[in-house]
């Protein structure tokens, strides 16, 4: 039995002892908390039930992204742009990790600010620009992009621009600390 999203309480309840040893099994050999491991598996489930499920690979490059795994994270975050090349979430995906990985053998700087400027060109002409966060994560892809490239200059300008239409605590405090950095002339590594 596989555990998924969504589950009941009745579902949950129903889960074995045996089940959850299993679990725990699963995740030590791939080196994950249970938490990631369902959140993996579940990716896992949706391509082998379709392998042109962009978003199911992006969603498996997220949580690779965040785990720190670069290099497969790369491959899902590729193939998913082949699969669906005018996705603006998923080139912005991408850019994310090749701007700011810390493992310098990752990251493309000139990749990267082509995705985030097409992502946000993208999401813009379709009118997904429609809440401060989304709007700041495809600013914030094109800024980190320029200052991969040792354009700092730009990433300063980009970041400047976008600021009046920055209205939370935590967007003010995002781009703040990544202007300082910046301006600096350090780039962005998470």
């Amino acid at each position: 039995m596989m555990l998924k999203r969504g589950w009941s309480r009745k579902e949950a309840e129903a889960v074995t002892p045996a089940q959850i040893k299993s679990m725990n099994a699963r995740a030590k050999l791939r080196g994950l908390t249970v938490k990631s491991l369902l959140a993996v598996e579940d990716c896992e489930t949706r391509i082998a039930r379709d392998a042109r499920d962009a978003r199911a690979h992006f969603d498996l490059a997220n949580h690779w992204h965040y785990l720190g795994r670069y290099a497969r994270a790369l491959e899902l975050y590729d193939e998913a742009v082949r699969l669906q090349p005018g996705a603006s979430v998923i080139l912005c995906g991408r850019a994310n990790l090749l701007a700011t990985c810390p493992d310098a053998a990752f990251r493309n700087g000139a990749i990267a600010l082509k995705d985030a400027l097409a992502a946000l060109e993208i999401a813009r002409v379709a009118g997904d620009l429609t809440t401060e966060w989304k709007l700041r994560q495809y600013v914030r892809a094109v800024a980190c992009a320029h200052a991969e490239l040792g354009d700092f200059d730009a990433a300063v300008r980009v970041l400047r621009e976008s600021l009046p239409m920055v209205v939370t605590h935590k967007g003010m405090r995002d781009f703040a600390g990544l202007l300082r950095r910046f301006e600096a002339h350090e780039a962005e590594r998470n």
